[in-house]
């Protein structure tokens, strides 16, 4: 859910320094207004909710970083964490924590722009646990992204029952809906990166809350650092065949991009591969592998500077045959002859 509230004060073209500004080139302005985004507006006694302030000039530019921003509650009836906090692309993130049951009137200022947001502090909330695919990722990627949502006091909400989910930062990643509905307490949206950064996804149901982190990097930068090569079979008879699949990773552990060539060599005649090249889809590259001769072959998948290996056993057909006797018995004077 998005919350803005919006006062302005102070308002000036004056410069205001440089590395902040709205990221074309400009030069940014003191601040000259202040808008929120938050999951929720209403927040449980003991539970939090997360507030990002976005300061911009008059000209709508944000604001250099570093600027200051304060965030505070007059009644005491949150707490606020940092109380001030420096600005990074005209952004400064507060987390507030619910204390005692009433209305909270918060006041952001920086400079002489202030700016002002109401939340409602309750005394129990629903709960709600969010989870992950995956945490990281690459731009392009798509995983799926579930809320378990719980009333206070423990037991799954219904099903067909309706959750919000958001983004902190749209511009990074897109859902594939804002509003799915529960089956089983669970609600289950999918998630696509599309820029470089880090964004919270919320999902909400009356005053609960939940979040969950998710890093993106960028696709096209990646490098390999790391091959897990694996075998559809350690064994293999001459004339049969097993798949080889190399994993491919950079340096913070994500898959590489898709595209990325990946060479597969033998060190022994006792197999052969092909490809001997393929390139990689989600990180993952495969070839196969043929049993020649009576042996071990070691397979070796190349990125780059990366390599990992895999070692299989070629063994050879082996045809039984069995062999029954039948017992031709000759009596002769009260002898047995076989």
């Amino acid at each position: 859910m998005l919350i803005v509230a919006l006062l302005t004060a102070g308002c000036s073209t004056e410069g205001g320094g440089s590395g902040g500004g709205g990221g074309d080139g400009t030069t940014a302005g003191v601040p000259a207004e202040i808008t929120f985004k938050t999951f929720n507006s209403t927040v449980a006694i003991d539970s939090v909710i997360t507030i990002t302030a976005n300061v911009k000039d008059s000209n709508g530019n944000n604001v250099a970083d570093s600027t200051e921003v304060s965030l505070s509650d007059q009644k005491g009836l949150v707490t606020i964490t940092p109380a001030s906090q420096q600005t990074v692309n005209g952004k400064a993130t507060f987390v507030v924590t619910g204390q005692v049951a009433g209305i909270a009137n918060l006041i952001a200022q920086a400079g002489g722009a202030i700016s002002t947001l109401t939340i409602t502090v309750v005394d129990t909330a629903p709960q709600i646990l969010m989870t992950a695919d995956d945490t990281t990722l690459l731009t392009g990627r798509t995983i799926e992204i579930s809320a378990t949502v719980m009333e206070s006091d423990g037991t799954l909400v219904p099903d067909d029952t309706e959750i919000q989910f958001d983004l902190s930062d749209d511009s990074l990643a897109e859902l594939s809906e804002t509003n799915p509905t529960t089956t089983n307490g669970v609600a289950t949206v999918s998630f696509t990166a599309r820029q470089p950064g880090t964004v919270q996804v919320g999902a909400t149901y009356g005053a609960g809350t939940g979040t969950i982190e998710i890093v993106i990097a960028d696709q096209s930068g990646s490098t390999p650092a790391s091959i897990t090569v694996s075998t559809s079979s350690a064994t293999v008879l001459m004339g049969n065949t097993a798949t080889i699949t190399a994993n491919v990773t950079d340096a913070v552990g994500l898959p590489v991009a898709d595209g990325t060539a990946v060479q597969f060599t033998v060190d022994s005649d006792a197999g052969s591969i092909s490809p001997g090249s393929s390139t990689t889809n989600d990180g993952v590259a495969t070839t196969t592998l043929t049993g020649e001769k009576y042996g071990v072959v070691t397979i070796t998948a190349r990125a780059g500077s990366a390599t990992g290996t895999v070692t299989i056993n070629v063994t050879a057909n082996v045809t039984y045959l069995s062999l029954a006797t039948t017992k031709t018995s000759v009596k002769t004077d009260n002898l047995d002859t076989a």
